[in-house]
């Protein structure tokens, strides 16, 4: 109100010179809050945008999990379909069965066929060397070529899991002429370990 009387008394140069005291005043203040706004603009997109890579690293994780979860399931089924060829039980005489009639198949000679001793290792848990035990065999036959592959291919072809390992090939030294290749090696089967109870954890006394 004071403001109104005092332009009241002013002449008309004076208030011109007034209004444009009060234009330029009202410009300067409008365009500092107008900057302010802007201000206020640009970070309100910085945190968008931080926001948006924060999202996009979680989604990442996520879809390393979902993954990781993939490949979890598919190994456990390929566990359980391995673990549905090797028996819960599996004997030397079992074994021995089988290395005769591929012998037979083959038409190789069995020249040697005895239960190998095998040492305890110890089994790391969590390598899957814990949920299988070891029948193997010594063994040496003689046959051709062809014939030692058709052996092994006959072995390899059985529904129990079974492998050869440890395997020499040599000919008669004494006959370079003969066709007949002696095989020595160990013949293995697979058979399920017994299940290991928890160990019991010790009850404290009150």
């Amino acid at each position: 109100m004071k403001l109104v009387k005092a332009l009241a008394t002013l002449s008309i140069s004076r208030l011109a010179i007034a209004a444009v005291f009060l234009t330029v005043a009202y410009y300067f203040l409008y365009f500092d809050a107008g900057a302010n706004i802007e201000q206020q603009i640009t970070s309100m997109q910085g945190q968008i945008t931080a926001e948006k890579a924060r999202r996009a690293d979680i989604e990442k994780t996520m879809k390393k999990e979902e993954e990781m979860r993939g490949n979890i399931l598919q190994l456990a089924r390929n566990l359980e379909v391995l673990k549905s060829k090797i028996p819960n039980e599996f004997k030397d005489t079992e074994l021995s069965t089988l290395v005769n009639r591929a012998s037979v198949g083959a038409n190789v000679k069995i020249t040697l066929l005895s239960r190998l001793a095998v040492a305890p290792v110890a089994k790391k848990p969590g390598t899957g060397s814990e949920l299988i035990d070891e029948i193997a065999f010594d063994i040496a036959v003689s046959g051709t070529f062809s014939q030692l592959i058709h052996f092994v291919e006959l072995l390899s072809k059985e529904e129990k899991v079974l492998k050869v390992r440890n395997f020499t090939i040599e000919k008669n030294s004494d006959k370079p002429d003969d066709s007949l290749i002696k095989f020595r090696g160990e013949v293995v089967g697979f058979k399920q370990a017994p299940a290991v109870a928890p160990a019991k954890t010790a009850e404290v006394k009150k």
